[in-house]
């Protein structure tokens, strides 16, 4: 190979290894840039967050805050009014109240696993927390 083709050749893989270091970068960018945020970490005992949940034959999806014991959130499902839920979270157990949009209500007791992963429980209308079903969710 000749000096001129041996530099030719020197250049041509020189600049293939810098476009495509750019080239990842770009990739990188991009990806990074259309990616969503990552999620919380879950912590033991907060249960705060979006949960996926079902009850019955309803898919719903739950987002709950917590301040110290105190918790309240929101919900949506594939075929009831959305609502809210209100309680307090003692001992990995939440017992309280939701309330949809349409003036229905009840009790809720959810019992969440020890790592906050997931949650088995039963709903209820008027003052029952049994009397709907079983909940289950996990995030």
């Amino acid at each position: 190979m000749t000096r001129s083709n041996r530099n030719g050749m020197l250049l041509l893989v020189l600049g293939l290894t810098l476009c495509g270091a750019a080239c990842k970068d770009t990739v990188s960018a991009l990806t990074n840039a259309v990616s969503p945020p990552a999620a919380a970490p879950i912590v033991a005992g907060q249960i705060g967050g979006n949960w996926g949940t079902r009850w019955g034959t309803q898919v719903c999806n739950l987002v709950l805050t917590q301040s110290g014991s105190t918790v309240t959130g929101t919900y949506t499902s594939t075929g009831a009014p959305p609502g809210t839920v209100t309680g307090t979270f003692t001992s990995n157990v939440l017992t309280g109240t939701w309330t949809d949009q349409q003036g229905s209500h009840g009790g809720i007791a959810l019992t969440f696993t020890p790592d906050s992963r997931s949650f088995t429980g039963t709903w209820g209308s008027g003052t029952s927390t049994t009397n709907g079903g079983g909940w289950t969710g996990s995030r």
